[in-house]
C-alpha cells in the first residue's frame, strides 16, 4: 500500500502559457528528476502512466515517495504529496519554487496580448467564456498561471454554483491555489458563517476541475443548514472531484442537518424490456434518449424479496456503446433478471451527474453538541457515491457519524466518541448505517456509550466488511437484551475479521425480518466476563474469553433414540462454551420436563412447551431460559435432560444437535472433556449413506427423515 497521496494536478506548459489537454505517458520522478517511481490510484492498484483529461487535470494518485516531479517529456511538473504539505516538511522549497516560477513567467508574458491569450485558454478550460473582468485583471499578470486562475475564478465558479453559496470574486481567489497541488484553503474564501466560506471554497476547487479542501485546525468551526429552511442537504456539500481535509479540525453543528452532504444527481433514462443474465453487458431499453458513450449510469434489476419498492441488484458502470434502443455497459451486470415478474421502478437505467467519486473526507471531528429537540440527522451522508474514503471521528452523530446509502466501495475508518439516540429516536444513536451498499470495505470502526447499533446495514448490502470492530458497551441504560451491536437485515452479507466487546454484556447480531443473511466473526474477543450473546452469528472461527482461547466445534448429533419412561439424562456437556441447542421429538405425549444446562449450581428453565412434535426446534433462539448471557459457560458438569410421568408413546424418539465452542485444548470428540451420550462419544459429524435404494419406497422414506433431523447426509440413488 502506497504510503502518500497526491491531490489532482493541473498541466500547464510553462513556455506558452497554455493548458496540456488529453497528454498520456505521464511519470512520476524521484526529486532529482531521474528515477520513475510506480504510481497507483486511490484503490492501490497500479498505474501504467499518467494522463490528463480534456480539461486538462490529472487524476489523484497515490505513490510511495512523498515529493516528486510529474512528467510529459518536456513539461516537468514539480509535485509535493499531501502529507508532506501537511507536515511543512517542503514548506521552505515550495516557497522557493513558487518565487522562481513567478519570475520566469514574468519574463515570459511579454505581452498583455499573450497573457489575454493565456486567459481564453483558460477559460476554455471550465467550458466558459473570458469575460471583462478577466480582460481587465490579466492586463499586467504575475504570471500566466495566476491568469489562468483567475479566469477560472471569474466565470467557472458563477457557471456550477448550485448549492446557494457566496461565489468568490476573481481578485478574491487570486493567489489562494497552488496550481501544482490544487489545494483550497476555505478560510480565504468569503462568506458570513463558516458553512460559506467552506462551501465557497468547495465551488471553487470543482470549478477548477478537483482539488483538496482544507479547513484550519484551529479555527473553531461552526456549521448550519447550506439552504435556509431545508433540513436534509448538509452544511457542507460535497460536489464532484473534491477532497475535504479537516487536517484534525472540530466542526460543530449548530442546526437539524448533516456535517457534510454528498449525493449524485440521477436521472432515469429508460426502462429494461428484455431478460438479463449474469453476463448480460446490452441492455434493451424502451428508449435511450439522453445517453451518450462515457456516461456514467445506476442500473436497478430485479425486485427484492424483503421490500417490493426496492431493487434486489444494482451496479454503477459506464456507457460503452449506445443506439436508440441498447445501451452496451462496460461490465456484465452480473444478475438474472426476469422481465415478466419484475416492476418497471425495478428494472430501470438511470444517467448519473455530478457523480461523486475517487474522492475523500479525512482529517474531521464531528461534534454535535446541541440537546432537546435538536439533534444531527448524520455525520457524513452519502448517497449514489462510489470510491470514496473516509477518516471520521464522531460525537452524537444522529444515523451514524457515517450514512451511506446505494454506495460502492466505500473504505476508511469511523470512530464515536459517543452516539446518543436523541429524543428517543429509533434510527440515532448508531456509529455507522449502511444502506444497500456493495463493497464496503472499513478498516476500523470504534466507539463507546454507543446507545443502539455499532453498525446497522440494511436493505440488501453486499460483501460488507470490517476489518476490526471495537466497542466499549457502556451507555447508561442501554438495554443488553434488545439492543444488538450489529443490526444486520434484509438479505445481507458481513464480515467481521476482529471483533472485541467490553463493558456490559449484550446482544451481538439482530436479524429482524432478515432471511438469506450471512455474518461471519473471524475472532471475537469478549472483556464482558463471559455475557455475549452470540445465537444468531453464522460464522466464529475463534473466542477470547476470560483469558481462554476457544475454537467452535461446529455440530455434536446424538444418535436418535427412543424415550424411556422415566427421567434420563440425555448428554453430558465437556467444559467450554454452549452455544446451540436442537432438538427433535416425534411425540412429546408424556413429557412432564426438559431442560438444557441443569445441574446442582444452574437449575436450567424448563423448555418442554418450546417443543413441537416432529419439528426440529432451536431452543438457543429466544426462549426460556436462554437469557443475554448465552454461550453458556460450562465447567462442572452441565448436562441436558428430561422428565416424563410414564406415559411416554410407545416408540416415540428424540434428536438432539448441540453447537459447541471448546477451548484450543480440547478436541470435542476424544480425550479431555469430550460429550458423552451414555457414557459413549458421540458422532460429531453426519455420516453420508451412498449407494442404490433398490426402489425400496420404505427405505426411501426412512433416509429422507433420517436427513430432516440432520441425522446423516443423503447421497443414495434411486
Amino acid at each position: 500500500m502506497a504510503d502518500y497521496t497526491y491531490a489532482p494536478f493541473l498541466l500547464i506548459d510553462d513556455v506558452t502559457g497554455d493548458v496540456v489537454r488529453n497528454a498520456a505517458g505521464g511519470q512520476l520522478l524521484d526529486q532529482a528528476g531521474g528515477v520513475v517511481q510506480p504510481v497507483y490510484d486511490l484503490l492501490d492498484a497500479p498505474v501504467a502512466s499518467l494522463t490528463t483529461n480534456a480539461k486538462g487535470v490529472g487524476a489523484a494518485f497515490k505513490a510511495d515517495v512523498p515529493f516528486g516531479v510529474v512528467s510529459f517529456g518536456s513539461i516537468a511538473l514539480p509535485v509535493i504529496s499531501v502529507e508532506a504539505q501537511q507536515s511543512g516538511l517542503e514548506a521552505a522549497a515550495a516557497q522557493a519554487a513558487a518565487e522562481a516560477a513567478q519570475e520566469s513567467a514574468a519574463e515570459s508574458a511579454t505581452s498583455a496580448a499573450a497573457a489575454q491569450s493565456s486567459a481564453q485558454a483558460a477559460a476554455a478550460l471550465v467550458d466558459a467564456p473570458a469575460d471583462d473582468a478577466v480582460a481587465t485583471l490579466v492586463a499586467s499578470p504575475s504570471s500566466a498561471a495566476r491568469a489562468a486562475v483567475l479566469a477560472a475564478g471569474s466565470t467557472s465558479f458563477v457557471a456550477q454554483n448550485d448549492i446557494g453559496t457566496t461565489v468568490p470574486s476573481p481578485a478574491q481567489v487570486a493567489g489562494k491555489v497552488d496550481k501544482n497541488a490544487l489545494v483550497f484553503d476555505a478560510l480565504d474564501y468569503p462568506g458570513a458563517t463558516d458553512t460559506e466560506k467552506a462551501n465557497a471554497a468547495i465551488v471553487a476547487a470543482n470549478a477548477a476541475g478537483g482539488g483538496t479542501v482544507l479547513l484550519s485546525p484551529t479555527h473553531e468551526w461552526e456549521l448550519v443548514r447550506r439552504t435556509v429552511g431545508v433540513q436534509m442537504g448538509g452544511g457542507l456539500r460535497l460536489l464532484p472531484g473534491v477532497n475535504v481535509d479537516g487536517q484534525g479540525a472540530t466542526l460543530t453543528l449548530a442546526d437539524n442537518t448533516e456535517f457534510i452532504y454528498g449525493a449524485s444527481t440521477i436521472t432515469t433514462i429508460g426502462t429494461v424490456t428484455a431478460d438479463t443474465t449474469e453476463s448480460t453487458t446490452v441492455l434493451t431499453l424502451d428508449t435511450t434518449a439522453g445517453l451518450a458513450v462515457g456516461d456514467d449510469v445506476f442500473v436497478r434489476l430485479g425486485t427484492a424479496a424483503y421490500d417490493s419498492a426496492e431493487p434486489a441488484h444494482y451496479l454503477f458502470a459506464k456507457v460503452a456503446a449506445v443506439d436508440a434502443t441498447t445501451v452496451t455497459l462496460d461490465r456484465p451486470v452480473a444478475y438474472a433478471m426476469t422481465v415478466a415478474s419484475t416492476s418497471t421502478a425495478n428494472r430501470r437505467v438511470q444517467k448519473v451527474t455530478d457523480f461523486i467519486h475517487d474522492v475523500s473526507i479525512t482529517g474531521v471531528r464531528l461534534v454535535n453538541p446541541m440537546t432537546g429537540d435538536a439533534n444531527a440527522e448524520a455525520g457524513v451522508h452519502l448517497r449514489y457515491a462510489r470510491n470514496v474514503h473516509v477518516e471520521l471521528v464522531g460525537k452524537d452523530c444522529g444515523a451514524g457519524v457515517l450514512l451511506a446509502q446505494f454506495c460502492e466501495n466505500i473504505t476508511g475508518t469511523v470512530h464515536a466518541e459517543s452516539a446518543a439516540a436523541q429524543n428517543g429516536q429509533a434510527s440515532k444513536g448508531r456509529i455507522v448505517t449502511l444502506s444497500s451498499c456493495i463493497s464496503t470495505d472499513l478498516w476500523r470502526v470504534s466507539g463507546e456509550r454507543v446507545q443502539k447499533q455499532a453498525i446497522t446495514a440494511e436493505a440488501g448490502c453486499e460483501n460488507t466488511r470490517v476489518r476490526s470492530l471495537h466497542v466499549v458497551n457502556n451507555y447508561p441504560g442501554r438495554s443488553t437484551t434488545t439492543e444488538a451491536l450489529v443490526s444486520q437485515l434484509e438479505d445481507g452479507h458481513m464480515t467481521i475479521d476482529a471483533m472485541t466487546v467490553e463493558g456490559y454484556g449484550t446482544l451481538l447480531r439482530d436479524v429482524s425480518g432478515t432471511s438469506g443473511s450471512t455474518f461471519r466473526v473471524g475472532e471475537l474477543i469478549d472483556r464482558t466476563g463471559g455475557q455475549l450473546n452470540i445465537q444468531a452469528l453464522s460464522d466464529i472461527d475463534a473466542m477470547l474469553v476470560d483469558g481462554v482461547w476457544y475454537r467452535e466445534v461446529r455440530r455434536h448429533a446424538i444418535r436418535a433414540r427412543v424415550m424411556p419412561s422415566q427421567a434420563e439424562k440425555i448428554l453430558t456437556l465437556p467444559q467450554g462454551l454452549l452455544r446451540r441447542v436442537k432438538v427433535y421429538v416425534s411425540d412429546k405425549t408424556g413429557i412432564t420436563g426438559f431442560y438444557v444446562s441443569r445441574d446442582s449450581s444452574f437449575n436450567g428453565s424448563d423448555l418442554k412447551a418450546s417443543l413441537v412434535n416432529a419439528t426440529v426446534v432451536d431452543l438457543s433462539s429466544g426462549r426460556a431460559g436462554y437469557g443475554p448471557s448465552y454461550p453458556l459457560n460450562n465447567t462442572t458438569g452441565k448436562r441436558i435432560l428430561y422428565a416424563s410421568d410414564g406415559a411416554v408413546v410407545a416408540g416415540a424418539f428424540l434428536v438432539v444437535e448441540v453447537e459447541f465452542f471448546v477451548p484450543a485444548s480440547v478436541t470435542g470428540t476424544a480425550g479431555a472433556n469430550p460429550i458423552t451420550y451414555h457414557g459413549q462419544v458421540p458422532i460429531n459429524d453426519r455420516p453420508t449413506i451412498s449407494g442404490s435404494r433398490g426402489g425400496n419406497a420404505a427405505l426411501a422414506s426412512l433416509l429422507t427423515a433420517l436427513a430432516d433431523m440432520s441425522l446423516i447426509t443423503d447421497s443414495t440413488t434411486a
